[in-house]
């Protein structure tokens, strides 16, 4: 919700939510690559996909300031925001992979 009031912060505060989603199904998996696949396996989605956001998250997480791209800013907020539903639709089905054709691959 953060993103929408500040979108110069939206791809940390995307990334930030990523990375919650990602301990949330790895069991609190210490190591990231390892978190990410599981995100990647339990809700259907491609390294492409997330990189979008985690990419773009780089510089803000590291101090540096500068000019925000607003339509990218609003393609991490979607793409973040599709994540969170696939996750409660993970959970509502009692924690079961996504698969195609129902939840094609993002």
């Amino acid at each position: 919700m953060e993103t929408l009031f500040n979108p110069s912060d939206a791809f940390v505060n995307c990334e930030r939510a990523l990375e919650g989603l990602g301990h949330l199904l790895s069991g609190g998996e210490t190591k990231r690559p390892r978190r990410w696949k599981v995100l990647r396996e339990s809700l259907n989605v491609s390294k492409p996909y997330i990189d979008f956001i985690s990419d773009r998250s780089v510089a803000g997480r590291h101090g540096q300031t500068g000019p925000v791209n607003i339509s990218e800013a609003g393609e991490a907020q979607m793409r973040a925001w599709k994540l969170v539903a696939r996750f409660l639709e993970f959970r509502k089905r009692g924690n079961v992979n996504l698969e195609e054709p129902e939840f094609p691959l993002l």
